[in-house]
């Protein structure tokens, strides 16, 4: 209805539907049309029209005095190209990405000279919040992504294996954070079945931290492995190959290509991809 308004200033400006479509690229029979469509919805005429030409209805007229200017500026604002970078952007992340495997790209991100003036704001989170309830420019989200409301690339994927510590208390006890995913649902079962007992637990830092404490064997993101590396001299060994990769998103909301902002991050993402990303299995 509100595009159909601004038909009916640029009719009323020019006096004319002919001129009008001509001046939009439209035809007459479709600009008419529209105009019969707003003044249905209105339930009055907003034109006289006659074999002398076009004129205002006082209501019409009444209409164009009272909002034309402020619709014309309204649109000639969205007109105007914007060639620089928002003031603000918000990254979401799962905490144990941010601070482990990507820490070193969104470092390089932040100090980008383009986005000095830009303020960000950096969410971690490990739980996969719903992220229709809050707000962010990009999200980074590890799994298949069934939200069609948001456009979204692969940045990467995250192998999934059994680790443990060498001198892990039992290596009966399978300590995960994962329930099920559909799509790996066989490889999970075939690990839980090898397992006496399961200690299962929401958050993926939990679960490296168990298996720090050699409370048993963990099935763990390369990510969580790579924590383990950076304090390991030695102690840890894979009880398994590769059991799955886990692809990893990057997601953004309302238009199909990402803002300036978002693509800058999509560049360091792709030059500076972690290790940990790549799928495969980190050396021990």
């Amino acid at each position: 209805m509100l595009d159909d308004f601004l038909l009916f200033v640029e009719v009323a400006r020019r006096g004319s539907f002919s001129k009008t479509a001509k001046a939009l690229r439209l035809t007459s029979p479709t600009l008419s049309k529209r105009i019969s469509f707003l003044e249905d919805r209105l339930g009055t005429p907003l034109f006289i029209r006659s074999s002398r030409g076009l004129s205002l209805t006082s209501y019409g007229q009444d209409m164009f005095e009272k909002y034309a200017n402020e619709v014309l500026e309204i649109n000639n604002a969205l007109l105007v190209k914007d060639t620089s970078l928002p003031s603000r952007f918000t990254l979401h992340c799962p905490q144990n990405l941010m601070q482990g495997p990507l820490y070193s790209a969104l470092s390089q991100f932040v100090a980008l000279p383009e986005l000095a003036a830009t303020d960000i704001t950096l969410e971690p989170a490990n739980a996969n919040v719903l992220l229709s309830q809050t707000s962010f420019d990009m999200a980074i989200r590890v799994g298949k992504q069934k939200d069609s409301a948001y456009y979204q690339k692969a940045v990467g994927e995250i192998a999934v294996a059994l680790v443990c510590s060498k001198a892990c208390l039992s290596k009966e006890v399978l300590v995960t954070p994962y329930d099920k995913f559909p799509e790996h649902d066989k490889a999970l079962q075939n690990t839980y079945n090898n397992f006496t007992r399961t200690i299962k637990t929401n958050d993926i830092t939990v679960a490296r931290l168990m298996v720090q404490d050699k409370m048993g064997v963990g099935l763990l993101p390369m990510t969580e492995v790579q924590q383990l590396l950076e304090d390991s001299k030695g102690e840890y060994e894979y009880m398994s190959d590769i059991l799955f990769n886990r692809p990893v998103y990057a997601l953004w909301p309302n238009t199909q290509v990402p803002t300036g902002t978002a693509s800058l991050l999509l560049d360091v993402l792709r030059v500076n991809k972690p290790t940990a990303l790549n799928g495969q299995l980190l050396k021990l």
